[in-house]
């Protein structure tokens, strides 16, 4: 199976986007505890600078809000940079929206404001 520095078992993509990809991965070092690992590639940092990855994740370390995940870990593999966060299972926005009525998915939108509002 392949890690990530070493510690972290990935066992399959979450998602991919502009400046990296997340990772569902298992936490050897932690009885096994599933994480989100935040992934941004060596050509990506030379590109973007890794300054700005290394703030991002200081910020989210000191937001606690029940609609935010927790960050963790910082770290840094042959192939770029990462930081692990709380896993939180579910399906993404656009499939819950299809299948939801207008009044729930509401709720859900409220939640995130909430968040950016923090």
């Amino acid at each position: 199976m392949r890690t990530i520095d070493g510690r972290y078992e990935v066992i399959r993509k979450l998602g991919e986007g502009g400046m990296g990809r997340v990772w569902l991965v298992r936490d050897r070092e932690d009885k096994g505890r599933e994480l989100a690992l935040k992934f941004i590639s060596q050509q990506v940092m030379e590109r973007e600078g890794a300054q700005g990855f290394k703030h991002e994740f200081e910020l989210l370390t000191r937001l606690r809000h029940p609609n935010l995940v927790e960050v963790y870990d910082f770290g840094h593999s042959q192939d770029g940079c990462f930081f692990t966060m709380e896993y939180v299972p579910g399906e993404d926005l656009f499939a819950y929206a299809r299948r939801n009525p207008p009044q729930k998915l509401l709720g859900v939108v409220v939640g995130v404001l909430r968040a950016l509002e923090y």
